[in-house]
């Protein structure tokens, strides 16, 4: 006589059922494409592309309705450039809920201002540009637990693509296309044409320091 093997089944809450929580990019067909319909909170992305690509752009524009809902957003400014307050304006930045944190001295700073930035538990959203710097595979797994346990949305922004496996996302911009390069859970590499994704005219950031200070 055959044996009866007793099944066990788990009944998942519909909380667990939803995608995870994310920020929309503002582009229909890009959000539409990610598992979070927008950038992953508690989670590393990087945005990638040559100066004039639009990466700050698509940074200030995912902020840009987040500061119109009383959310706060942080951004580590780059050594060489400074905040244009009529390029965000323009993008629809609530400035009074921008946070924008003066350039660190090295690495070491800077990664101490990260962790320190996801820990206080105010902002939906932090801009990292990296510029030459290098994150090592430990650094990553720091601030990605933090980022997950303080659910908030770290974003680095870099010339050159990036897609470690430590990031849940990773975008390359170019002048026609933008590029999906890491995103889980969908078929990478994935290109989208920049016709509804291009940069705007008037730039957030100019690379020399006579705009306004923000």
């Amino acid at each position: 006589m055959a044996m009866l093997q007793r099944q066990s089944f788990v009944f998942l809450s519909p909380e667990q059922l939803l995608p995870p929580e994310g920020l929309s990019t503002g582009h229909s067909s890009l959000d539409q494409f990610l598992l979070w319909k927008g950038l992953p909170k508690g989670a590393l992305s990087s945005f990638s592309g040559e100066w004039g690509q639009g990466t700050t752009s698509l940074w200030m524009q995912t902020a840009a309705p987040l500061t119109k809902n009383s959310k706060h957003v942080a951004y580590i400014a780059p050594a060489d450039t400074a905040l244009n307050p009529w390029g965000l304006k323009r993008l629809g930045v609530c400035l009074n809920r921008l946070f924008w944190i003066s350039p660190p001295q090295n690495l070491k700073q800077k990664l101490w201002i990260l962790q320190e930035l996801c820990s206080l538990d105010l902002f939906e959203m932090i801009g990292c540009p990296l510029g030459g710097d290098f994150l090592k595979d430990h650094h990553l797994l720091k601030l990605k637990r933090l980022a997950r346990r303080h659910k908030t949305a770290v974003v680095f922004l870099s010339r050159k693509p990036w897609t470690h496996s430590y990031l849940s996302l990773s975008l390359h911009l170019q002048e026609n296309n933008l590029s999906v390069l890491r995103a889980l859970h969908r078929p990478t590499p994935h290109v989208f044409e920049r016709r509804e994704l291009y940069a705007h005219t008037v730039p957030e950031f100019v690379s020399e320091r006579k705009s306004l200070p923000g």
